[in-house]
């Protein structure tokens, strides 16, 4: 599973720094690195700035570095996209520019640890039966899709299975799951009707039959 770490340096005080000159409260914002997208665990990666606390219309510019990786777009902007080596982790790290000097440098970064996606596991295989004694493999399946979130589950068929669709349903109703956990695909083959189920951890490629 993805690790995400977020490291803020930020040179100032509760985002308030008070200067001596004409005694002026001087406001400083506060500066993070966010995944711009809900997934956020392989490549190409989306990264934003967010920026809070400070003044409002303030004018500044982006200067973006990657470490292990490469930015795609977005230089100079809010947002950026950039791919990784084929190292597993990455860090964008961005330096807003244009705020008040008393602020000194506002740089965060975010840096984005992800271990090598874990292996499909196949977990049932069976032949033409009825649906009554199917619910109990198709319960397996649903255990491993609540205890591995991002995960998602696959259904197999080599030929034309005329119980899909009530096998999906039968998953999604009776035990809650989104609709794109669940994946049926059928093979055309000239072999004998076989399913089988399969868990796809985050970040693998689905199974072939």
């Amino acid at each position: 599973m993805p690790i995400f770490i977020s490291f803020l340096l930020l040179l100032t005080v509760d985002g308030i720094l008070s200067t001596a000159k004409n005694n002026v409260d001087i406001t400083c914002p506060r500066v993070e690195v966010i995944c711009a997208r809900k997934e956020c665990y392989s490549s190409p990666f989306y990264f934003k700035v967010q920026i809070s606390d400070g003044a409002p219309n303030q004018k500044v510019s982006y200067q973006w570095s990657i470490t292990s990786g490469r930015i795609v777009n977005g230089q100079g902007t809010s947002s950026i996209k950039a791919v990784a080596n084929d190292s597993h982790n990455i860090t964008a790290t961005v330096e807003v520019q244009g705020l008040p000097a008393e602020c000194g440098q506002a740089i965060a970064s975010l840096s984005v640890i992800t271990e090598p996606a874990r292996p499909v596991q196949q977990i049932d295989e069976f032949g033409s039966l009825p649906l009554e004694k199917i619910k109990s493999r198709l319960d397996k399946l649903a255990y491993q899709l609540r205890s591995q979130p991002g995960a998602r589950g696959y259904i197999l068929s080599s030929g034309k299975w005329s119980l899909s669709g009530r096998a999906q349903k039968y998953l999604l109703t009776e035990h809650g799951l989104e609709s794109g956990r669940v994946v049926y695909v059928q093979r055309k083959t000239k072999r004998p009707l076989m399913i089988r189920l399969y868990i796809v951890p985050a970040g693998a490629n689905p199974p072939g039959m």
